[in-house]
């Protein structure tokens, strides 16, 4: 009987993510275990990609097309209150465009026009007015909007909320098993900060006559932490 006792508790201390060091009178005893922490806000920035992409006839055409949409787009910006530290070109490109093939026929490739496409990524600020930004981008000449990705401008406060999280979760834990196993939980021998990350974000967007709607949603920044505490 004392054996079955003695390995249901092995078996139950295990299975709650953590583990007891094997008895050693040189080294001490120890109990380790994992805890996880989160903190969760509204993000109040957005990150998108815009494009500007036109097609002519001649390189020198669609170029300066593009250029006259892509300044139009850049003055909107501006005037939104987009700071120049906020706009980065992503790419620039001119490209030639075929004569696509008929059936199997045995044509040298032959250009009929080129493409040029204007990336640049754009961070704005005024969330709440994000969804005016967005309509007035495409209305002022983009025809491309990717990548749209909500942030917090203080992450690196909630990456440090979440850290303490985890290790208050850690040592809530460590208590927990140390009280039903009947042993004296020790000082702190270790910890191991494991990876902090962010949950999914949310985005909803729709082409109206008004401005985009959008949802935000809120973001989760997660850690997770190991413990090690000296037993008796």
């Amino acid at each position: 009987m004392r054996f079955l006792l003695s390995f249901v508790l092995v078996v139950s201390l295990f299975g709650a993510g953590a583990a007891i060091a094997d008895d050693d009178s040189s080294v001490p005893r120890t109990l380790s275990v994992s805890g996880t922490g989160s903190v969760a806000a509204a993000p109040d920035l957005v990150e998108i990609t815009v494009g500007v992409t036109t097609t002519a006839a001649t390189a020198g055409a669609a170029l300066a097309a593009n250029n006259t949409r892509a300044g139009k787009v850049f003055d909107f910006l501006r005037a939104s209150g987009v700071g120049p530290g906020d706009m980065q070109s992503t790419n620039i490109s001119v490209s030639p465009q075929f004569r696509p093939r008929r059936g199997n026929e045995p044509v040298e490739p032959e250009i009929i026009g080129y493409t040029v496409r204007n990336n640049v990524h754009i961070t704005v600020r005024d969330l709440a007015g994000f969804g005016v930004v967005l309509d007035g981008i495409v209305n002022a000449g983009a025809n491309m909007v990717q990548g749209i990705r909500f942030g917090i401008a203080e992450r690196d406060d909630m990456e440090q909320k979440a850290m303490a999280n985890a290790v208050r979760d850690a040592v809530a834990r460590a208590r927990n098993i140390a009280d039903a196993a009947g042993i004296e939980l020790g000082p702190v021998l270790s910890i191991s900060a494991g990876g902090v990350g962010p949950a999914p974000r949310q985005f909803l967007a729709r082409a109206e006559a008004s401005s985009v709607p959008v949802a935000a949603g809120e973001l989760t920044v997660r850690a997770q932490v190991s413990v090690v505490f000296e037993i008796d």
